[in-house]
C-alpha cells in the first residue's frame, strides 16, 4: 500500500489491473478527457504494461475505493526529473460512478504529498484540455497555478482546442497543506 484514507486507497499498478484499464483507456469519454484519439489494442496494452514497469522515470498506482475494495482508476507521476526535481502529474478515475465524489481531489492530495515528500520534487505539474472544466476547477482549488496555454494543442470532435499547463511548487503544496499534516 503506498497511501490510504477513509476513501481511497493508491497500491502499485499491477498486470491484473491491465483488463480494466484497457476498458477504461477505450471509453470515449475518457479518451476526450486525456486527450488520446486512437482506440488501444490488448497488444499495445500488454507492450505499455511491460515498459512502464521497467521505466525508472516514472510510477503508476492503481486507485482502489476503501468501502468497497474496488479498483476504480489509475495515477501516477511521469517524467520524474530527479536533478531539476520535477515530474508531470496524471488521473483518471475509470469506473463509473466515483468520478463525482470528489475522489479525484483526495488523489491529487495524495500524489502531490507522495511527489513532494517521498520522491523530494520541488515541482509537479500538469496539462489539462480547456474544456476539462471540472480538473481546471479542482486543480486550481487545490493550488496548483496556471503557468501557460498551448493554443489549439488539441484536435478533438472536429475542433481545435487549448491545453491549459499548471503547475505547483512544494513551497506552496506545504504553506497550503502544512508539511506535517495529512492533506487526504
Amino acid at each position: 500500500m503506498m497511501a490510504k484514507n477513509k476513501r481511497i486507497n493508491l497500491r502499485p499498478y499491477e498486470s491484473s489491473d491491465v483488463h480494466d484499464t484497457l476498458k477504461w483507456i477505450n471509453d470515449q469519454e475518457i479518451k476526450k478527457a486525456i486527450n488520446r484519439v486512437l482506440p488501444v489494442s490488448l497488444f499495445e496494452h500488454n507492450e505499455w504494461y511491460k515498459r512502464v514497469i521497467q521505466d525508472k522515470s516514472q510510477v503508476i498506482f492503481a486507485i482502489d475505493s476503501v468501502a468497497d475494495k474496488k479498483y476504480i482508476g489509475n495515477c501516477g507521476l511521469k517524467k520524474i526529473d530527479s536533478v531539476v526535481r520535477k515530474a508531470e502529474m496524471w488521473i483518471y478515475i475509470g469506473a463509473n460512478g466515483y468520478e463525482a465524489q470528489g475522489i479525484g481531489n483526495e488523489v491529487t492530495l495524495k500524489l502531490l504529498q507522495y511527489g513532494f515528500n517521498y520522491l523530494n520534487l520541488n515541482r509537479i505539474y500538469l496539462y489539462v484540455a480547456e474544456y476539462n472544466k471540472k480538473a481546471l476547477n479542482l486543480y486550481e482549488k487545490i493550488g496548483f497555478t496556471q503557468e501557460g496555454v498551448f493554443r489549439q494543442d488539441i484536435f478533438t470532435e472536429g475542433k481545435y482546442h487549448n491545453k491549459i499547463w499548471l503547475s505547483v511548487l512544494k513551497t506552496e503544496f506545504d504553506e497550503l497543506f502544512g508539511r506535517h499534516k495529512n492533506p487526504g
